[in-house]
């Protein structure tokens, strides 16, 4: 999942390679971490998907982000670089307390980390690990502070501390408390506390992996194979409550630029040469850009000039690199003609409905995940195609009839 090279982005475009599905994850926290391994659990998640998922961690008990801005092993850690995500949890309570409290003793510590985590490789996203409250509230701390009397009161300041850090700092949220909220609201007979009312049961882990390993691909953990020693009914039921909280609301976990492509490039004709075609490549945020314009000539300029040499259909290419190294790829085709141009992107459609992809005519589909992965590259005779097999999540579909091409990202739910 690292960033990819320009040149390498084309040659996978060209010849149809996919990246090796590895992804390097470190987790920084503390006993909500560690206890049952949570690590482990997501990575024998990812592994009965099929997917490489490479974990480490530093989770002393009890740890703050204080204590891990100076301490040795963490500073190393973050500093080896080549994390793909790095999970930063704070203690269980802090992020809970009044807010001149938080924005004092976490807000501060919280910006540290993050800074270190990209001064040690741009590439690298955050994600914050949203606990959850005490099973019957924060007794020790009640008398203080009234939230803190009851699980919902301390839920929803954990919600809202961690949102709050994620959105200072262009990051992500990983959001289990919520998760274990909607678990323990539909099914409290599924425990997901251990009997300290605060660490978690192994039920409570595994709903933790779920979710995270939602955050992470942006697709479904249901049917997973792996349940942790739990009972098939419960690790279903618990895969749908991480599902339905990540993956209903994707917008609100993932706070920093991701762009949705627009379906059509900008361009201008030349007013005296009909070949000749202004580019617009203005993309918010975007770090650089590289165009192919289908006739074995490529510009890294914003906004290139280009002379088409012979007629024909072209397939434009915009391919946009985007903060934390992550690339978007913008296509269309343009019939080019000695007088005025034909735009053909915008008379080809599909329509999406209930699972079933609807084209305006036959013709090619291809489906990428969430990941950058082409999963699916047919050359469909009929004008319908079944998508129920595919796991929920965000996926870019292009099709292409004649010389006309249609580009859009859908959620699959």
């Amino acid at each position: 999942m690292k960033q990819l090279t320009i040149l390498a982005t084309i040659l996978f475009l060209s010849l149809g390679l996919k990246a090796q599905d590895t992804t390097r994850v470190l987790f920084i926290g503390n006993s909500y971490t560690y206890v049952n391994d949570l690590p482990n659990t997501l990575r024998q998640l990812g592994q009965a998907a099929g997917k490489v998922i490479i974990v480490d961690s530093n989770a002393p008990g009890g740890y703050t982000f204080n204590q891990h801005s100076t301490n040795a092993t963490t500073l190393a850690k973050i500093a080896q670089g080549n994390w793909d995500y790095v999970v930063l949890q704070e203690q269980s309570q802090m992020p809970s307390f009044p807010p001149f409290q938080v924005e004092s003793d976490v807000y501060p510590f919280v910006q540290k980390l993050d800074s270190l985590i990209h001064a040690a490789d741009s590439c690298t996203k955050t994600i914050f690990y949203m606990t959850w409250g005490r099973k019957y509230g924060d007794a020790s701390n009640c008398g203080n502070y009234a939230p803190l009397c009851t699980y919902e009161g301390m839920q929803m300041r954990l919600r809202t501390s961690y949102m709050e850090m994620a959105q200072n700092n262009n990051a992500m949220v990983a959001p289990a408390g919520m998760a274990w909220r909607s678990s323990w609201y539909n099914d409290s007979t599924i425990n997901l506390w251990s009997s300290d009312l605060s660490h978690p049961s192994l039920e409570g882990t595994y709903l933790t992996a779920c979710t995270f390993y939602a955050t992470l691909f942006k697709q479904s953990t249901l049917g997973l194979s792996y349940t942790a020693g739990l009972n098939a009914n419960t690790a279903s039921f618990l895969q749908h409550m991480a599902d339905s909280t990540v993956l209903d609301s994707l917008t609100k976990w993932i706070t920093y630029f991701d762009p949705a492509s627009d379906t059509l490039i900008n361009y201008t004709i030349d007013a005296s040469n009909s070949m000749t075609f202004h580019f617009n490549g203005s993309t918010p945020n975007s770090q650089a850009i590289f165009w192919y314009f289908g006739d074995e000539t490529f510009s890294s300029e914003l906004n290139p000039s280009h002379t088409f040499t012979y007629t024909g259909t072209f397939e434009i290419t915009k391919i946009v690199e985007l903060p934390y190294c992550e690339i978007d790829t913008i296509t269309m085709f343009l019939t080019v003609e000695n007088v005025g141009i034909q735009e053909t992107a915008k008379s080809a459609h599909f329509i999406l409905s209930d699972r079933l992809l609807t084209l305006s005519e036959p013709g090619n589909i291809e489906i990428w995940n969430g990941v950058g992965e082409r999963i699916l590259a047919v050359n469909s005779a009929s004008k319908q195609l079944d998508l129920s097999h595919l796991p929920s999540g965000i996926y870019l579909i292009r099709t292409s009839q004649a010389n006309r091409a249609y580009l859009q990202k859908v959620m699959l739910k």
